[in-house]
């Protein structure tokens, strides 16, 4: 990613959609970083997001277009479900909104598929559903 750019979202297969030449009068961001504004309907209101794939994946044995991740389908102790297998493994979550980890768990208990099936998914597919998990949280606190 060039500097001074800003991605202002993404299509379904992952490729940038619209970018715009951004003018830093203190010059670039730390490190260089792109500012990535977030994909608005990641979660709607609703709690629910469907995932759909470029490409069919296989989950047991069965080809999968898309995942519904229901995240209203959750309670407290699914929660506290991933915070104890989180520390029994020795993984620490200091906060679940930035936790990728936590995020993950939490995405494969509302997709009902096993988080190795989320972690294994390519980065872009990882990145939107893992985010579809933090802003349901952000949209809860």
């Amino acid at each position: 990613m060039e500097d001074n750019k800003v991605i202002n979202g993404v299509d379904e297969a992952g490729k940038v959609v619209e970018v715009e030449e951004v003018k830093y009068e203190d010059g670039p961001l730390e490190e260089d970083a792109p500012v990535l504004e977030e994909v608005e309907d990641l979660v709607e209101v609703t709690g629910i997001y469907v995932h759909e794939f470029s490409q069919p994946k296989k989950y047991n044995g069965k080809e999968i277009e898309s995942i519904t991740f229901d995240y209203n389908s959750l309670t407290g102790k699914s929660f506290i479900q991933i915070e104890k297998e989180m520390t029994d493994k020795g993984e620490v979550a200091l906060d679940p909104m930035l936790s990728r980890t936590f995020q993950a768990k939490l995405a494969a208990k509302a997709g009902k598929v096993g988080v190795d099936f989320i972690e294994g998914l390519s980065l872009g597919d990882f990145y939107r559903i893992t985010s579809s998990a933090r802003n349901f949280l952000v949209q809860q606190a």
